[in-house]
């Protein structure tokens, strides 16, 4: 068993030098038009510190740990003379399991959180114009994001018979994630945008894959996987939920004979489904079928040729 401690210090620093200036028609003189101009620099600052627990045995190793990472923002609007300091403070626990069965097969356990800050320009407590028709506002009250990392893995193989399987399941969660929140003028094609905090962001996944030999020289793979996410936007002020549905399936066949051809068939097929909650938008059902083939063949000593073709259906756009 092992203790571990560790520390991490980092600082970037930014500038941006954006001048906009208006000129007098008559004596040709050039002034700073502060509204369309955006001159600032900020440092951003971190420090981690960090302690963990590992445990190695035969079949079973472990890890678990925190880190506490306090951060600082210091940013400096130098058109408008306007001082920004954010200071944030979390803690990211870490967890790891390994469970090796045997030499060819194991499973393992994983959850990460991290700290993810909001920019400088989320944060600018000024408007930017430069875009009449999109005016952008910072956000000076921002939370940083907190993301939530789960993962559970399944891995087995036969080296001497060809056969391996995969499966993989993970799930995030964003705690303040940041989104956009547009406002849209009445009577006109104009908008304002600005940042806020929320909850209900999340993503949930699996993947697998099953690979084996037909014959002697012929493999197959049968994989597949799904994607659910769950996304968050604010438009006048209403709160409007996106959520996509994605099925994938697929089949590969690969032959492969030294010297002579390796040669992959592949065939998929994959279903979209998009609603958005109480919003007047259409949900959407898509389908998308994928055909291709790619590969090499050896002539003679030193002449090869390499093919890759392939052919998308999609329908319901």
């Amino acid at each position: 068993s092992f203790i571990e401690v560790n520390y991490e210090w980092s600082r970037t620093l930014t500038g941006n030098d954006r001048r906009t200036l208006d000129v007098n028609p008559v004596s040709g003189e050039e002034v700073l038009n502060q509204n369309l101009s955006n001159l600032y620099d900020y440092q951003f600052t971190t420090n981690r510190a960090g302690i963990s627990y590992r445990v190695k045995h035969e079949k079973l190793n472990y890890i678990l740990g925190f880190a506490a990472q306090p951060s600082v923002l210091n940013g400096t609007d130098k058109s408008r003379n306007i001082n920004t300091h954010k200071e944030t403070f979390n803690f990211i626990p870490t967890v790891r399991v390994v469970y090796k069965f045997s030499k060819e097969q194991n499973f393992s356990a994983n959850y990460q959180g991290s700290a993810q800050q909001p920019g400088f320009v989320q944060l600018q407590p000024i408007t930017d114009n430069s875009n009449l028709q999109n005016t952008i506002t910072g956000n000076p009250n921002l939370k940083p994001e907190f993301v939530h990392q789960m993962k559970l893995e399944y891995k087995k193989s036969n080296i001497k018979r060809g056969r391996t399987m995969f499966a993989n399941v993970g799930y995030n969660r964003v705690e303040d994630k940041i989104v956009s929140a547009k406002t849209i003028i009445p009577d006109s094609l104009r908008q304002e945008t600005t940042y806020m905090n929320t909850n209900g962001f999340y993503n949930a996944r699996a993947v697998y894959s099953f690979s084996f030999p037909l014959l002697k020289k012929l493999f197959m793979t049968y994989y597949g996987g799904s994607n659910l996410s769950n996304n968050i936007a604010f438009t006048n002020n209403e709160r409007h939920v996106g959520k996509n549905l994605s099925v994938r399936q697929g089949v590969k066949f690969r032959i492969d004979i030294e010297d002579i051809v390796d040669t992959e068939v592949n065939a998929s097929y994959t279903h979209n489904k998009t609603s958005y909650g109480n919003t007047n938008l259409v949900n959407r059902n898509t389908n998308q079928l994928n055909i291709g083939i790619e590969g090499r063949n050896y002539f003679f000593k030193d002449l090869v040729l390499g093919y890759d073709f392939s052919q998308t259906i999609n329908q319901g756009f």
